[in-house]
């Protein structure tokens, strides 16, 4: 099995001859964005079980926050071959929280369709901190990671934290567990170059609870024609479980609050987080 580098040099070097003849490949109808640990390859996979939709080369591209600058031919590589009816997009749950990265898309693409989940922010905090514990990229405590996460990324954001999947990131992108759930910052960057009416916006809780229906509103949201999906796919699980004390869980609920009502009254929709 090829190791994390040599296995994503290996994508990149595939993607670069698939470029060469990117004018006849697909360019993408929508992007899944977002939010990081919120069910986004779960939702991903169950959109490509469509007929009508094409699963991009890699799900997790990175063109617009990792890759800006290679190639728009070289991203087109990701793509299939055009076909009649059929679409294709990618998903990459850290373009949501790249305020470099909206801008990027509408250079590009200025009209394409922006599919976002979000789960409960204090649930997301602690699946990202699970997540980097799996990695072994974090060594502090929950409650400690969270009382140093300012000073963290404010400090040290630039800072490279080498992965083993072979991608350089940094502290701001790894160590952002409150940072992230503050998702109505992150939107109000994306509505400077997008119209809200370009957004599908659902929660994972939709996902987990009624994906049928979910399905069918981003299938509408796509124009293309519903479909029924076996929806029994697994998202993505970390094998560690911290978790926070109630103390601390009702504080980080605390921070959140104000954010979350600025978000449902942006989006017209109530969220049924605890």
């Amino acid at each position: 099995m090829l190791s994390g580098r040599l296995a994503l040099r290996w994508i990149h070097n595939m993607v670069q001859l698939r470029s060469w003849n990117h004018q006849n490949r697909v360019r993408p109808s929508f992007l899944v964005i977002g939010a990081q640990k919120s069910g986004t390859t779960a939702l991903y996979d169950y959109l490509c079980l469509h007929p009508q939709i094409t699963a991009a080369y890699q799900k997790e591209t990175k063109y617009f926050d990792l890759y800006p600058n290679k190639s728009k031919e070289w991203y087109y590589g990701f793509f299939p071959k055009q076909k009649d009816g059929i679409i294709s997009g990618e998903a990459t749950p850290d373009y949501f929280f790249d305020p470099a990265v909206p801008e990027r898309i509408h250079n590009l693409f200025p009209d394409i369709k922006l599919i976002l989940i979000l789960r409960d922010p204090v649930e997301r905090a602690i699946s990202h901190f699970n997540y980097n514990k799996d990695r072994g990229i974090e060594h502090l405590s929950l409650s400690e990671a969270i009382k140093e996460e300012e000073i963290r990324i404010d400090k040290n954001g630039h800072l490279p934290v080498e992965l083993d999947s072979g991608f350089t990131s940094s502290y701001k992108r790894e160590y952002s567990y409150i940072q992230r759930g503050k998702y109505i910052n992150q939107l109000n960057q994306w509505l400077k170059y997008f119209n809200q009416n370009q957004f599908f916006i659902c929660s994972t809780e939709s996902l987990k609870s009624n994906p049928d229906i979910l399905l069918k509103k981003i299938f509408a949201f796509l124009d293309i024609k519903n479909h029924s999906i076996e929806t029994t796919l697994k998202s993505n699980v970390s094998k560690s479980s911290f978790s926070l004390s109630e103390e601390d869980s009702n504080q980080i609920k605390e921070i959140f609050k104000p954010f979350n009502e600025q978000l449902f009254k942006q989006i017209d929709e109530r969220f049924n987080w605890k």
